[in-house]
């Protein structure tokens, strides 16, 4: 599994989040460099309309690298997991606050497969107008800390 597909699953456990991002629950892999789209992610729209709507994005480990012990060896990695929630709504602001919220009490601390656990970081919440359907985004930042030895 991937860290994006361990913490999509995380979601995907929690009625209350699935509840408010009616738009869907989405990773990297499954829309691309460029995000939903009506091609990629139809079920994210309605009408003209952004439903509520989450991206996971994950950086693969190019964080940072740190020793922490040389004999047996062990060595720390951070990963940077973005969650990029969306939406065109009336309603936006608050949806998506509350869907940030509820991810943060879910995610930070949560340890995955791989063995790494999820620290929340840092929330943009001043709300991006990112395109001509007036959508709003919201990035939520968390660090993945990994020892390995």
């Amino acid at each position: 599994m991937t860290v994006e597909s361990d913490v999509k699953d995380i979601i995907n456990a929690d009625s209350t989040l699935t509840g408010l991002l009616t738009g869907g629950i989405y990773t990297y892999d499954e829309t691309g460099r460029l995000g939903i789209s009506r091609q990629t992610t139809p079920s994210a729209f309605s009408g003209a309309t952004i439903k509520p709507n989450l991206v996971i994005w994950n950086d693969g480990g190019s964080a940072s690298f740190d020793i922490i012990q040389e004999y047996p060896f062990t060595a720390s990695t951070t990963e940077i997991v973005q969650l990029r929630f969306r939406s065109s709504e009336t309603n936006a602001i608050t949806t998506l606050t509350s869907a940030m919220n509820r991810a943060r009490q879910l995610l930070h601390g949560a340890r995955l497969s791989g063995g790494g656990h999820l620290y929340w970081f840092d929330d943009i919440t001043m709300p991006i107008e990112q395109d001509l359907l007036r959508a709003k985004l919201f990035i939520q930042t968390y660090h993945l800390q990994v020892v390995r030895s």
